[in-house]
């Protein structure tokens, strides 16, 4: 690891940002291209690694000098559209020894929305890979998202933050349960067939639900993951003509636009004549429209609510979070103190090799 460079994390989360604003700041994969490729070519960054999720999107920086949080912002508010006034009010950002903080508390599941859950440990590895593979980064960013990643498994396997396995998935079939009363008798579609899909059907099923249809925009891919638990497949071209059929919708698909006007739902809701529709949204940008929640008899959930069912037993849980930050924040520390002390003996010893036993 070659440091230190200057280090910043900057961005928009669920903490500041409601969903119905967070959303207009998700990133498409070209997005996020567009992005790394204008803050790259800002003289003050020279790796950038790009965290694009439901809850956040974050640009992590390094280089020779402070980047300048105003050109960060700058090149956001221009691939996302949105006003710059908007994203100064909106964002935070934290440098070097804290940024690593930052960093390792998401890896860990410490500063998600559903506090412990492991999703985003998954979605930080692939930002890395992603930003290996266009190169985006060099020696410094990697070996430290590597140290993030060690700190969550440390996090997850020595305390309890993660107790009652936190996942989408898990909470998405909590709430089914609720409503339902049991997964035997609903009929239930999954729009979207990427990994929050397949974990909630791995949920549902395991929970003991026995008729699961997937759709998709991948008809393959839709169709590999219904066979893992024999369920059924309906092409994405003509899901809409079936919805009338299902109790329990749930929605995870990366569309831009809402799939599932109000029009629409309050159609199937006639033809269901009126019987109950659960619909969950765990999509960002949001695949139904938010009206679609005064209709009768129609109970739409997003994933701000899954957030609250989640957090319900936090408090329970209050003290494994502060313990587990406590750590976080001295491996954080001793990372940022390694990091320097091996550029400062780089620097005034070139040729001497660096001691051992320096790491954690």
């Amino acid at each position: 690891m070659s440091l230190p460079r200057r280090l910043l994390v900057l961005g928009v989360s669920h903490h500041r940002t409601p969903l119905d604003i967070r959303e207009l700041f998700s990133l498409s994969q070209d997005d996020v291209r567009n992005l790394a490729e204008r803050l790259l070519a800002t003289e003050e960054i020279d790796e950038v690694v790009l965290l694009n999720t439901c809850n956040r999107v974050e640009a992590y920086l390094s280089g020779e000098s402070e980047p300048d949080p105003e050109k960060v912002l700058g090149a956001m508010a221009e691939v996302t559209g949105q006003p710059l006034d908007l994203l100064r009010k909106l964002h935070y950002s934290s440098g070097n020894s804290d940024m690593l903080v930052h960093l390792f508390s998401v890896a860990s599941g410490l500063d998600s929305q559903m506090i412990g859950e492991t999703e985003i440990l998954g979605q930080v590895k692939e930002s890395l890979t992603r930003a290996r593979k266009e190169k985006w980064v060099g020696k410094t960013m990697g070996p430290l998202f590597e140290r993030s990643f060690q700190a969550a498994k440390w996090a997850r396997t020595h305390t309890g933050i993660g107790q009652g396995q936190v996942t989408i998935g898990n909470v998405v079939v909590d709430l089914v349960t609720r409503v339902f009363g049991d997964l035997v008798s609903p009929r239930i579609l999954l729009v979207g067939s990427g990994e929050v899909a397949e974990k909630t059907a791995q949920s549902l099923a395991s929970r003991g639900a026995r008729d699961i249809t997937v759709t998709g925009r991948s008809f393959d891919r839709a169709e590999a993951l219904a066979r893992t638990f024999s369920g059924a497949v309906v092409p994405f071209e003509t899901f809409r003509a079936n919805l009338h059929f299902y109790d329990i919708i749930i929605c995870s698909t990366a569309s831009p636009e809402p799939l599932l006007t109000t029009e629409t739902v309050r159609e199937i809701s006639g033809k269901r004549r009126y019987a109950p529709i659960l619909l969950v949204d765990v999509a960002v940008p949001r695949d139904v429209e938010p009206s679609v929640g005064a209709l009768n008899q129609v109970f739409l959930y997003n994933m701000d609510d899954l957030a609250d069912i989640a957090n319900e037993n936090l408090r329970l849980r209050e003290q494994e979070v502060e313990n587990c930050l406590a750590e976080l924040k001295r491996r954080a520390w001793r990372t940022w103190l390694r990091s320097v002390r091996r550029t400062l003996f780089t620097k005034l010893s070139p040729k001497v090799q660096e001691p051992k036993g320096s790491g954690n």
